[in-house]
């Protein structure tokens, strides 16, 4: 099989998002935390604004159902940009190999239209996407086969001829991958950065990925430079971004598309 595209899921794949990197600063109680989180600002619930309903109609409806909880609740979305610790470097890497060797590169994330402005703005990453699906905008949300067909249209903008079983998939949750395959298109379950690359070249896809450093010297090198979750945000439209998730440098527009990769 010729893999002619790959598009990427970001969360868990290139991004380090969780609730978790603010409601630790907000909830000292372990167990209280994830109550909240399990209870009040939910998953389900956050998944609705990625679906494209908006922030500031569901932070209103959410304080009505819980008055009581109407700080906790507020912070969800005036301190968003918290949650978002920075970039998954060996997902990147990935990302910057395949971009290397000219293989288009797309996104399809489910996120809300509100706040991707943000990540588009601060992580230059992103540039070696030739297009981005963001179902916020599109108010469909995966795994819906609707998003993933608008996804293949945007990819056919750009390759024209390409065929479903010709792109692969990556995400770290296996549902949305399953849907993708159950449309014809290749789906790798990204858990590690290393298996997933070991199954991209498993489908014929030759790039060399960069060498990053391993979580512990990563970890002892955010903590030497004072950089990580406990970085002070301003406004939200002035976020300073941390050294934590310092900018990588910016990936340059593709030249001509890739040949083909074709599997062995």
């Amino acid at each position: 099989m010729t893999i002619r595209a790959v598009v990427f899921d970001f969360g868990g794949v290139l991004f380090d998002w969780s609730p978790l990197h603010l409601y630790r600063k907000l909830i000292a109680d372990d167990h209280e935390r994830q109550w909240f989180l399990d209870n009040i600002c939910t998953q389900a619930w956050n998944t609705e604004q990625d679906a494209g309903r908006p922030l500031a109609e569901a932070t209103r409806t959410l304080i009505d159902q819980y008055p009581h909880h109407d700080t906790l609740i507020r912070a969800y979305y005036d301190r968003w940009p918290e949650m978002l610790r920075g970039p998954l470097p060996e997902g990147v890497a990935i990302l910057k190999a395949l971009h290397a060797v000219n293989m288009p590169l797309f996104g399809l994330t489910n996120w809300s239209a509100e706040t991707f402005p943000y990540a588009r703005t601060n992580y230059p990453f992103l540039q070696c996407l030739r297009d981005i699906v963001v179902s916020g905008e599109l108010k469909l949300i995966k795994p819906d086969p609707a998003i993933y067909h608008a996804s293949l249209g945007q990819v056919r903008a750009h390759l024209p001829d390409i065929q479903a079983g010709e792109v692969v998939f990556i995400d770290d949750v296996a549902g949305n991958v399953e849907a993708a395959i159950a449309l014809g298109w290749q789906g790798i379950h990204h858990l590690s950065a290393e298996r997933t690359a070991a199954q991209l070249r498993g489908l014929g896809v030759g790039f060399s990925a960069r060498t990053v450093p391993s979580r512990s010297r990563r970890t002892r090198a955010a903590s030497a430079n004072g950089s990580g979750p406990g970085d002070t945000p301003g406004a939200w439209g002035g976020w300073a971004v941390g050294r934590w998730a310092a900018r990588p440098p910016a990936c340059r527009l593709p030249g001509p598309a890739a040949p083909a990769h074709r599997a062995t």
